[in-house]
């Protein structure tokens, strides 16, 4: 979809990117995860149960947005690239089609 020679390289690199971002980081959440997990069950200290109960929550959070975020990007370049007037930026709807699919084909 994104034919665009100048900046197919780029999209190459980003998409390349994202995939391994996309392995990488819940990889790391889980390791940290049981890091905390093995401290709760190690202390008998409240307070370090609290921090990394706290922690773990913190984690799972981040790890939702991270998996939301690329979709509600997609899904807003999606909606807003609809909602375009074909003359609006002078691009027309097939232009505005094409960085719709860009897009999708980038964040997978």
């Amino acid at each position: 979809m994104c034919n665009n020679s100048n900046l197919s390289f780029i999209f190459t690199i980003l998409q390349n990117l994202i995939k391994v971002i996309k392995y990488i980081v819940p990889i790391i959440l889980i390791v940290m995860a049981t890091l905390d997990v093995a401290k709760i069950i190690m202390n008998t200290d409240d307070k370090v149960k609290k921090e990394s109960t706290s922690n773990i929550v913190k984690r799972i959070i981040y790890a939702l947005l991270f998996f939301l975020v690329p979709t509600l990007v997609s899904l807003l370049f999606k909606i807003l690239i609809a909602n375009n007037n074909p003359n609006d930026y002078g691009g027309g709807s097939t232009y505005n089609s094409n960085w719709a699919a860009c897009v999708s084909e980038i964040l997978g």
